[in-house]
């Protein structure tokens, strides 16, 4: 694996989109069951 400063940038930029999109996914689904209720 080479250290090249993009491809580090590259992973740190999924890792803080990844929680965003889980939580808006969850708030989703929270959403969508409360309004079932």
């Amino acid at each position: 694996m080479t250290h090249n400063p993009l491809n580090l940038l590259n992973m740190f930029g999924v890792a803080v989109a990844l929680p965003e999109a889980m939580q808006r996914l969850i708030a989703r689904f929270h959403a969508m069951i409360v309004d079932n209720v």
